[in-house]
């Protein structure tokens, strides 16, 4: 049975907010007990290093403004995905309060970097009666994001290097999935979403 982007985006778009905002931005908020007690951190010092993850997201976000009418979506994408990653295995094996709070600004940036091209592929690959019905089940994985953080901050606080590990490996599963699955698409093609969908190059992503 032969299936179109409009079902495949679906699961990596979903694993890559997932990832991005689940566990990119939001999860640190859930380890902050633990990370207080592991880096003897002051509720200022707490602070200040959410607030880098924000900052970093708001840096991108508006770099990705330019950054999103010149690249590939897919390589934004992908570069969001491994910024994720490297972010978390950072703040995993960090030493000290600054190690931790470079890791959360870089996995910030994950989100400026990935939901635009995917907002982006969504209505340029995915035929226009699905695209509403795609868009809020990728958009439902941030709380996934957050349903798969929340039982390990709760349970394994004492072994929250091996979380951020964990939470690294989906982000680098993620990436993988979107790599293989989305094919690169032309700044030309995403802006011509009507020659897009009647040409070639969207009967070709079926499998």
């Amino acid at each position: 049975m032969h299936m179109t982007l409009d079902y495949r985006i679906v699961g990596p778009g979903m694993f890559m907010t997932a990832t991005s905002y689940g566990l990119g931005r939001y999860a640190y908020g859930l380890f902050i007990p633990t990370f207080r007690d592991a880096f003897s951190l002051t509720d200022t010092r707490l602070a200040l290093i959410a607030s880098f993850s924000y900052g970093s997201y708001f840096l991108v976000t508006l770099i990705g403004i330019y950054i999103s009418s010149r690249l590939d979506p897919r390589k934004s994408l992908i570069a969001g995905g491994l910024a994720a990653a490297f972010g978390m295995l950072l703040m995993a094996f960090a030493t000290d309060y600054r190690i931790l709070a470079l890791g959360v600004a870089i996995a910030g940036v994950s989100p400026g970097l990935a939901y635009t091209p995917i907002s982006g592929l969504i209505a340029a690959l995915v035929s226009q009666s699905r695209q509403r019905t795609i868009y809020a089940i990728v958009n439902s994985g941030t709380s996934l994001g957050v349903v798969l953080s929340a039982p390990l901050a709760i349970l394994l606080a004492d072994q929250w290097r091996w979380c951020w590990i964990v939470f690294a490996g989906f982000s680098i599963i993620s990436t993988w999935w979107c790599a293989k699955v989305i094919p690169p698409v032309p700044q030309a093609a995403l802006s011509d979403k009507t020659r897009l969908r009647r040409g070639g190059l969207f009967r070709s992503l079926s499998v």
